[in-house]
């Protein structure tokens, strides 16, 4: 609709916060397919033509989305403002699982860098607090390109801040009560929600979601599983 800002999110976790601030205030259209990894999606002509005439582009930032830079570079000139959620938030290096690190080593890379090369966790909305500053950062995008709107933006914020607080006491009551602390996960993107309430992920993958555990690593899971008694994988 013409009268409405048009907005690009990234993928989905950034289109779903988008449109929990915006309403039907906003155009909004997400970027990587559901299913795609974010991170390894490249975005076609069109995509990129669709976006260069945007008035707003979403995305977390932070290693997640690996096409931002090199398509945000091409764009230049037009008036696209762009918000990158995780800017202000303090990120925690990435966790990589055996098989990323069996992978440099083969390749001469003793850092045990993961092969998407993300150097940082990407996955911060798992702790709502971060969340919560994204959506910030995103109302205050919205406010920018829509300032007749900035009140309703303003309001739907404070709604869902207020929820995000009530999630947050959620969390830190229900973990007062666990008897453990650790959990076993598919791959390393709990980080953050470990973090915040005193938890310990053990990951079969590492921070990439592509990676394949070696069979040493299923091993010492399966031995980490029986011996903290653990119902659930995590994924």
């Amino acid at each position: 609709e013409e009268n409405k800002v048009t907005v690009y999110t990234s993928f989905y976790t950034m289109y779903d916060f988008t449109l929990k601030i915006a309403g039907d205030k906003a155009n909004i259209i997400n970027m990587v397919p559901p299913g795609m990894e974010p991170h390894d999606w490249e975005p076609s002509p069109k995509d990129i033509a669709g976006l260069s005439k945007a008035d707003l582009f979403i995305h977390n930032g932070a290693g997640m989305e690996g096409w931002a830079d090199k398509v945000l570079g091409s764009i230049k000139g037009s008036e696209l403002i762009v918000v990158e959620t995780s800017k202000n938030i303090h990120l925690e290096k990435a966790e990589h699982g055996e098989a990323e690190r069996d992978e440099h080593a083969e390749d001469g890379d003793p850092d045990g860098h993961s092969h998407e090369g993300l150097e940082f966790d990407p996955h911060v909305w798992l702790d709502p607090m971060n969340a919560r500053l994204q959506m910030e950062a995103i109302r205050d995008g919205l406010i920018q390109a829509d300032p007749r709107n900035s009140t309703f933006y303003q309001e739907r914020f404070k709604e869902y801040s207020d929820r995000l607080d009530a999630l947050d006491k959620a969390y830190r009551s229900a973990v007062e009560g666990f008897r453990k602390k650790e959990i076993v996960v598919s791959h390393a993107a709990f980080g953050y929600l470990c973090h915040a309430y005193g938890l310990e992920q053990l990951a079969i993958k590492g921070i990439s979601s592509e990676s394949e555990p070696t069979p040493a690593k299923m091993a010492e899971i399966i031995d980490f599983v029986r011996e903290h008694e653990v119902k659930a994988i995590f994924f």
